[in-house]
This record gives C-alpha cells, sequence and structure tokens, in this order.
C-alpha cells in the first residue's frame, strides 16, 4: 500500500486530524505532529518533505491499518456514550457562536451564545463594546451601541463563559472566526489568552464536517440549511445561529 500524509488519510476516512494525532501522541507512536518516535517508525510512520521543505508525517499500510483497528474503533466506542450523534462521533459538546463590532483585527465580541447538544441554553449574554459598531454588522446582527449602553462588559463573563462550556469540545460554523474575536476581545482588556486557548484547543467546524459529507453550492451556514430543508429562520444572534448548526448536525448525521 501506498504512502500518504495524515491529512490525506483523515480526509479519506472522515477522521479529524488533531484528535488522531492526540491519540497517536498518547500511545507512544509521535513525539509530536512532525516526529514520529521508534515505535511509531517501526509501524510504518515516517517524515516526507514538501518542495518549500516544511516536514509532514506520512503513514504506510501497517501504520493505517493499526489507525483503522486502535484509533477508529476507540472513538467508534466510545461515540456509542452520545447517541444522538454516533455516526459523527460527537459526544461531549457545546455549540458556540457571536455577534461581533465587525470582521476587523480591532473588532470585539458583542454577544456569546452557548448551547448543549439537546438544544438547551447554557449561556447567553450581550456585552457593551469598547468600540462603535460598524454599520454592517448592525445590518447583519440588528444590534446597536446605544441598545448595549447597560449590557456588562466581555470581560466580567469571562469566568461564567469558561464555566459553561466546562471541558466539553467546541463546536462552530467557522468557529475560527470566533475564537480570534473572543482572543482579541480578550487583548482589549489586557486579559491572558492561555486560557482560550486551552478551551479551544479540541475544536471541530461544523463547516469541515459538513464538507466531509455533503456537496453544496457553498458552506455558509444559511445555504446548507436551504440544501437540507432545514427551515428555522436565520436571525443573526447567537443562540439563533447555534440552534441552526445543531438542526445541521443532526440532518448530517441522519444522511450517513
Amino acid at each position: 500500500m501506498n504512502k500518504v500524509s495524515l491529512s490525506t488519510f483523515c480526509r479519506e476516512n472522515g477522521l479529524v486530524r488533531d484528535e488522531v494525532k492526540e491519540w497517536l501522541i498518547e500511545n507512544g507512536y509521535l513525539v509530536d505532529i512532525y516526529h514520529a518516535t521508534e515505535q511509531g517508525k517501526n509501524i510504518g510512520i515516517s517524515t516526507a518533505m514538501t518542495k518549500d521543505g516544511k516536514s509532514y508525517l506520512v503513514y504506510n499500510g501497517q501504520a493505517q491499518d493499526i489507525l483503522r483497528e486502535g484509533f477508529v474503533k476507540v472513538q467508534d466506542e466510545s461515540g456509542q456514550e452520545c447517541a444522538a450523534f454516533p455516526r459523527l462521533r460527537l459526544k461531549e459538546f457545546v455549540i458556540l457562536d457571536t455577534e461581533t463590532t465587525g470582521l476587523r483585527g480591532d473588532d470585539e465580541v458583542v454577544e456569546l451564545g452557548i448551547i448543549d447538544s439537546k438544544g438547551d441554553i447554557l449561556y447567553q449574554s450581550l456585552f457593551r463594546p469598547q468600540k462603535q459598531i460598524h454599520y454592517a454588522a448592525s445590518k447583519v446582527n440588528g444590534l446597536f451601541n446605544k441598545d448595549l449602553i447597560d449590557e456588562p462588559l466581555f470581560k466580567d463573563e469571562w469566568e461564567n463563559i469558561k464555566n459553561a462550556i466546562g471541558s466539553r469540545i467546541i463546536i462552530g460554523h467557522n468557529i475560527s472566526f470566533d475564537k480570534t474575536m473572543i482572543m482579541q476581545t480578550l487583548a482589549r482588556y489586557d486579559m491572558n489568552d492561555n486560557e482560550a486557548k486551552l478551551i479551544f484547543k479540541n475544536c471541530r467546524d461544523s463547516m469541515v464536517i459538513a464538507r466531509q459529507h455533503l456537496s453544496a453550492e457553498n458552506y455558509r451556514l444559511e445555504t446548507l440549511c436551504r440544501t437540507l430543508g432545514i427551515v428555522d429562520e436565520q436571525k443573526h444572534r447567537a443562540c439563533d445561529d447555534c440552534l441552526m448548526v445543531l438542526r445541521l448536525l443532526e440532518a448530517i448525521e441522519q444522511r450517513i
């Protein structure tokens, strides 16, 4: 069997690269994402180079079989703990969404919502921003500075946000945007972002999940929901969008 990269193996088998990487490290096959241990080398994990000199890991047939018999089996067994999403192997997760003052490097979060896998709201709050909300953002989410004067500052709600998430995996649509905006908002208040980095370490993107299982005109949330016949009106508010992501995941789970 020809060697394949970790990314290719994960894509072909519908797996999450970071989860596979962590399993390989925990079981002694990797030192880190670019370096195999002797144990890893013995089963056919090795390093290759791209044209620009960057290293990446490749796997031969024996290594791929071990991954299928080891990681995939473990994931299948653990996935049974979440009866609602066994095919997607999703368990112990929350869905998170933010609304922001805009899309730039100095913008910040003005609303954050978190729900669980049953659709129950775990956290929802508006925040008083320290800058003007861009007109284009207000046009989408309906939020204006004058309406947020009496709302708390993001920094004063950070502990409550962390508690709502707990140790669960975060899922969101284009979750890297929400992560970036939360990091920017923490930086605005000179808060340490190490906690945020840890919280988002194992996040999952519903856009990536959709790409693995669906063919669509584009992978925007509203397009996917329309394609799948999810008729809930998307209001571009945090908890409403969280519920749309949950409906999307449910629809994908039923189709695969």
